[in-house]
């Protein structure tokens, strides 16, 4: 009975530690996403922001002086 009890007790330890594992792996996966989407946002943003820049300038500008 002491074999079977250590056995099962073996056994559920590797699980949990293999469960916690593959928990810990999913975490840094999705991390390691959340940030690329972040800087892929980031980028876009900021390409919109060159592209329109001198655009938006004179349009606050023109509300501000009132033309």
């Amino acid at each position: 009975e002491t074999e079977i009890r250590h056995s099962i007790d073996q056994r559920t330890t590797e699980r949990i530690d293999k469960l916690y594992e593959d928990a810990r792996q999913e975490s840094f996966r999705k991390i390691a996403e959340i940030k690329q989407k972040s800087k892929e946002s980031i980028a876009a943003l900021m390409e919109l922001y060159k592209q329109n820049r001198s655009r938006w300038e004179s349009d606050i500008v023109n509300q501000i002086i009132g033309q």
